[in-house]
């Protein structure tokens, strides 16, 4: 042996251990492609963090147009109540729709695309438009915001109700991470995409 006591490593091999310690584990060669987790159901962080990436799509078209229809409508002598009105009706529809035309069409969200997830309807496919519809009806809760003086209060209130029971019935569904809209619409999924 060389200098040192340890023999050169065979040809194109490891070196063995030093005396008196045991084999180390051997690493996979070829560096293996972590293990594929495509058609998993999405776990609730994911789903979290793309909800909030949505979310604030819609505020990006939502706030703006909040501000036009209030100046817009005031311009032309419509009362405080009836601008709240459109508006309100207006951002539901928004909301809703943006869902619904996002998962019935392409079964993603901006959201759901950049956290590699996807919506399937109960046959495997896109859900339809009605099944999409259903899953996201729960934004009907801004329209509470009409409310004279405690519309935006309760709006608020029933929103942070709705999150938690999402949250709580996406955990508590271990097997397939189905959330109570996803029951209401007759039984999409959030799956993992890669």
């Amino acid at each position: 042996p060389p200098p040192g006591g340890q023999a050169p490593p065979p040809q194109g091999g490891q070196a063995p251990p030093p005396q008196g310690q045991p084999p180390a584990a051997q690493a996979p060669s070829g560096g293996q492609p972590a293990a594929n987790t495509a058609g998993q159901p999405g776990d609730l962080g994911t789903r979290i963090l793309a909800r909030i990436i949505d979310q604030i799509v819609l505020m990006i078209v939502i706030v703006p147009a909040f501000f036009i229809v209030q100046v817009g409508l005031a311009v032309i002598g419509f009362p405080g109540i009836l601008r709240n009105l459109v508006f309100y009706v207006a951002a539901t529809a928004l909301a809703i729709g943006y869902f619904a035309f996002m998962e019935s069409n392409k079964g993603q969200t901006v959201g759901k695309m950049l956290m590699k997830l996807q919506v399937q309807g109960p046959n495997g496919g896109n859900p339809t438009m009605e099944e999409a519809v259903k899953r996201n009806g729960f934004y009907a809760v801004y329209l509470l915001g009409i409310i004279p003086f405690l519309g935006g209060f309760l709006s608020t209130l029933a929103w942070v109700g709705i999150i938690i029971y999402l949250i709580v019935t996406i955990n508590n569904n271990e097997q397939t991470r189905q959330g109570w809209h996803d029951d209401f619409a007759g039984g999409t999924r959030v799956i993992k995409t890669a």
